[in-house]
């Protein structure tokens, strides 16, 4: 059996906050793949357990692109095991619920960008500026943080270049040596977006802006990028929260009439909900 690969813990000082993040570089440099995941879960079988492990997490995401580096973000905080992105999202509750999602403070992509950066990507040489091909990936309540970089990246495909690099240097709060102009290359190296089994104890699962969901249609029109919904019967058929299965359908709707290159798939169909079956979409998501 071959050995399962570890992913290095690096402690990285982003332009929002200090995040742990588990790298796995890949020789190959085809791509990074960024996941955020959920709650913790503390007392569960140990087939969760082992699913919610950032080694199996990082190898699980490896296998479905083998040439990709993969980053395992860790929340910033975590509130009696409820994972709490403060350095991403515009607004939280204590407990890491988010307050909407604001495009305008471009505080996650912001934040994604400097990790990546002081994880020394791109690593390109003379070609710095060329970032490779980025990929988004939200499990459990860590889509919340992929509903915010896609408002974002809706809110900033209403500016000219020059009008995007002067905003973010508001929001970068003028941190001195910010390369804004390859910031917004990064933006566009973003290729595509997962929300795996995404849900809250309140509403925010799905990004359901209609503005957000014209502007991100507009950006799809001139760059690469596609999104893809996965649900299993846990999150999409829970009868004690049908706001999430109504907000992944306005989701969907919003997307494809705007012109999103967007598909959803319902994992494990027929079975019994469960929290297994939640951390199993992490091995079964590929289409």
């Amino acid at each position: 059996m071959r050995e399962q690969p570890i992913a290095e813990l690096r402690i990285l000082k982003g332009l929002h906050g200090t995040n742990k993040v588990h790298w796995l570089e890949s020789s190959r440099c085809q791509g990074v793949a960024v996941l955020f995941g959920g709650d913790r879960v503390g007392s569960a079988p140990q087939e969760v357990l082992r699913l919610q492990d950032v080694n199996t997490q990082a190898a699980l995401v490896r296998q479905r692109w083998p040439g990709c580096s993969v980053a395992i973000v860790a929340p910033s905080r975590l509130e009696a095991n409820f994972a709490c992105y403060d350095h991403f999202l515009a607004a939280c509750t204590r407990s890491g619920e988010p307050l909407g999602y604001k495009g305008r403070s471009l505080k996650a992509c912001l934040q994604m960008w400097s990790l990546l950066r002081a994880l020394s990507l791109p690593d390109r040489g003379d070609e710095r500026s060329r970032w490779p091909p980025v990929r988004l990936l939200g499990f459990s309540k860590g889509c919340v943080v992929v509903n915010q970089v896609l408002a974002e990246i809706a809110y900033l495909e209403g500016l000219s270049d020059e009008a995007a690099i002067e905003h973010l240097q508001r929001s970068s709060r003028g941190a001195p040596d910010v390369d804004l102009p390859d910031m917004l290359v990064f933006v566009k190296a973003i290729r595509e977006v997962l929300l795996l089994d995404a849900g809250l104890n309140c509403r925010g699962a799905y990004l359901t802006d209609p503005e957000a969901a014209a502007g991100l249609g507009r950006w799809c029109r001139r760059a690469q990028l596609r999104v893809s919904l996965h649900g299993t019967p846990r999150q999409w058929g829970c009868s004690a929260r049908p706001w999430i299965a109504e907000e992944k359908d306005r989701c969907m709707a919003l997307l494809a009439a705007a012109g999103v290159p967007v598909k959803q798939r319902l994992h494990f169909a027929g079975q019994e909900p469960s929290l297994l079956m939640h951390f199993r979409i992490l091995e079964a998501f590929e289409f």
